[in-house]
């Protein structure tokens, strides 16, 4: 699939020299005091673009930051210039962005603006995609990660333009397509807060995987279903009858799990939580069960954090990424706090596949498509 990607691009009727491509990218990233927080999904990008230089196309960068309110792209191009030499232009589809635009010489690189400042990005509004399409002469969708959106630069650009997919892209497809027909035994491992999302994936699952391990968030819902005390921790606004998937005996849930109350934090059977406590991670018995599951596997797919990662509780998250990475099982890795676990342990390179994608890497496994990819194949 990769490989047909890049023939797709080098069919492009003519040369590129000289093409002004529209590459629709995600470098959604924090940039804290000049630093940006995650790397990969740029470094991942670099490929495409790399081809498209040498090839003398000019090269229009598009990219969005979820921050709230929408914030202006200047910070993240300055960290942007070590990985690509490029010019920003604080503007999208106005004047200013035309004129830069206009300047682009072969093999040059413009970053337009973070396209949330318009309103008619997260809309999918038709002219403002047919005003972001008019800068270019071919589309690249080499955004996996944000594909699962219908937005304007990745639905409704295609519409006005010949289109294809990048390299990363093209891998994403192909390496999580595997995973239905991978050698088994097939271990997954679901973690994360994201009840409504990681159900149906876990449903799905369950009948194809040999083990389904759910930690995170998520099994607060599993231990209420199953009678266990859960305290005072976060439960989902949605409710999902789990009541046939709690019996299922491929299920495996944590066997003690660490909560944390006014007076610290202590590990407990699922059946001994108290009223004031919080369950924040899974227990040390539960980290030596999992690396158990983890040797017996042949293929592993993992998407999720296992405590609270936000508050902190990223442990034996890292341990889990550690335990993972030395397996000799074929490995698939996704979720934004598991990607960053792995990169601040850099041991990224130690995955059979590290996905850039955490929502559309669910969406994609459970429909085997996702919007974004529906508009370009």
């Amino acid at each position: 699939m990769a490989s047909g990607a890049l023939d797709t691009i080098r069919t492009y009727p003519g040369t590129l020299r000289g093409v002004r491509v529209l590459v629709r990218v995600d470098y959604n990233t924090s940039v804290i005091d000049g630093v940006v927080q995650s790397t990969y999904r740029i470094l991942k990008t670099l490929p495409t673009i790399s081809y498209l230089r040498q090839s003398g196309a000019r090269i229009i960068l598009a990219t969005h930051s979820a921050e709230k309110p929408p914030q202006s792209l200047g910070m993240l191009s300055g960290v942007l210039q070590k990985f690509i030499p490029h010019t920003f232009v604080s503007d999208i589809i106005g004047r200013d962005a035309k004129m830069a635009i206009e300047g682009l010489k072969d093999g040059e690189v413009l970053l337009i603006d973070n396209l949330r400042l318009h309103e008619g990005e997260k809309t999918n509004d038709g002219a403002f995609a047919r005003s972001l399409a008019s800068h270019a002469e071919l589309y690249v969708n080499e955004a996996f990660s944000t594909s699962h959106r219908p937005h304007a630069s990745l639905v409704g650009v295609p519409r006005f333009l010949p289109h294809t997919i990048g390299l990363q892209c093209a891998r994403e497809i192909t390496e999580l397509s595997r995973v239905h027909d991978a050698k088994r035994p097939l271990l997954c491992i679901f973690g994360g807060a994201k009840f409504e999302t990681k159900v149906p994936l876990i449903k799905k699952f369950l009948p194809r995987a040999d083990k389904v391990f759910v930690g995170g968030m998520l099994v607060n819902e599993f231990f209420r279903v199953l009678g266990y005390p859960v305290g005072r921790s976060m439960l989902p606004d949605v409710r999902i009858d789990i009541s046939r998937e709690v019996k299922d005996p491929k299920l495996v849930i944590p066997s003690d799990v660490e909560v944390r109350n006014g007076s610290g934090i202590f590990v407990r059977r699922p059946n001994e939580v108290k009223d004031e406590d919080f369950i924040v991670d899974v227990g040390p018995e539960t980290m030596s069960e999992l690396g158990e599951l983890v040797e017996r596997a042949h293929t592993i797919l993992w998407n999720g954090p296992l405590g609270n990662y936000e508050r902190g509780f990223r442990q034996h998250t890292g341990e889990l990424a550690s335990i993972i990475a030395a397996s000799q099982a074929h490995t698939i890795v996704g979720g934004g706090d598991t990607l960053s676990s792995v990169e601040e342990l850099g041991i990224a390179d130690k995955f059979s596949f590290l996905s850039t994608a955490g929502g559309a890497m669910i969406e994609f496994l459970l429909n085997g498509s996702l919007p974004g990819l529906d508009a370009v194949l």
